[in-house]
């Protein structure tokens, strides 16, 4: 759809999330093209993924993002600490979010969500205004 609308400039993002290979898929297109994405209700989970490729991100009044430890069915106590290393690098070293904000992010049990603030937010870098 991108590649038919050459002048889409922004993606608004909605959902409970999914798969996290999607999520950065979305993150590396969304950053390639250089697209800001928005959140005006809810984005969970693996959606905030690909929220963060947007080069400017807002979230409305009436938006929430939701985060959470990732979680893979089948995978052994050990793997997925791994993996939520690998994930907490990300958000730090490729999404530029702060150590602290990861943190929370990776500290939140996968079968919980945590909602910011928008103070919490800018603070983490998650947003740009």
């Amino acid at each position: 759809a991108l590649d038919e609308n050459e002048s889409v400039r922004e993606v608004v993002l909605q959902g409970p999330g999914g798969r996290v290979s999607v999520g950065l898929q979305l993150f590396r297109m969304f950053r390639a093209r250089k697209l800001s994405t928005r959140v005006d209700r809810g984005c969970a989970s693996a959606c905030t993924l690909a929220f963060l490729g947007g080069v400017q991100r807002t979230v409305s009044r009436s938006g929430r993002l939701g985060f959470h430890a990732a979680s893979f069915p089948g995978m052994g106590e050990s793997d997925m600490q791994d993996a939520n290393r690998d994930i907490r690098n990300f958000l730090i070293y490729s999404a530029r979010l702060t150590p602290e904000f990861a943190r929370k992010v990776v500290d939140t049990p996968a079968n919980s969500i945590w909602v910011p603030t928008h103070e919490e937010l800018l603070a983490g870098k998650v947003i740009t205004q």
